[in-house]
């Protein structure tokens, strides 16, 4: 990153409430301690920032969701030759492997012995 840009927060997160979403903004945050009001700002300690770059923001979510599809593909991928593997252990005798390789195969699939 060639440029240096100044961070100011954006908004403020209440940790407490994460779940709910509560989240002020800095600009409400700055009225609240002026309008006296610290106790409920103070709540709201983590800092959330915009990054200024929009493009390189498009960018980072595009490369993420590209990166998203090609998980998502493996893991597929994965599930499929597991079961496929699975179905034809099953047509196959024990005596028909042999026992160190039957035990790998079982133990990488997560199947009880």
């Amino acid at each position: 990153m060639s440029n240096q840009w100044k961070l100011v927060p954006a908004a403020w997160l209440d940790p407490d409430s994460i779940q709910r979403g509560e989240i002020l903004s800095a600009q409400a945050k700055k009225n609240s301690d002026f309008l006296g009001q610290q106790d409920r700002a103070a709540r709201f300690s983590v800092p959330l920032y915009e990054h200024p770059d929009a493009a390189e923001v498009a960018r980072l979510n595009a490369e993420r969701d590209a990166l998203q599809v090609l998980l998502t593909a493996a893991d597929e991928r994965a599930d499929l030759l597991s079961d496929l593997l699975l179905r034809t252990l099953a047509y196959y005798t024990e005596s028909c492997f042999p026992e160190d390789l039957l035990l790998e195969v079982k133990s990488a699939l997560k199947v009880i012995p």
